[in-house]
């Protein structure tokens, strides 16, 4: 679970069917605006105020350590895999 601050309307979830009792928006990922969405999300990277944490880059011949790791539920950021 995860603690909201601010404004819960503005967060939106694919995984925590739950968090609408909270007031963030449930989606399934198939709402029709995600050509729009994906404009805004790279307006607001180049604008610098979103990012995503990185934990670690593997490349592709190491993706078992990847999952591996993943596995282990304790990752703070995002496992980036790259072409070797």
């Amino acid at each position: 679970m995860i603690a909201l601050t601010g404004d819960p309307a503005r967060v939106a979830t694919i995984a925590d069917f739950g968090a609408a009792a909270l007031g963030a928006k449930v989606t399934g990922g198939g709402d029709s605006r995600a050509a729009e969405a994906l404009d805004e999300a790279a307006a607001l990277i180049e604008s610098g105020r979103f990012q995503v944490p990185v934990a670690e880059v593997f490349p592709f011949t190491r993706a078992a350590d990847a999952h591996r790791l993943s596995e282990e539920g304790h990752v703070r950021g995002k496992l980036v895999l790259i072409p070797d």
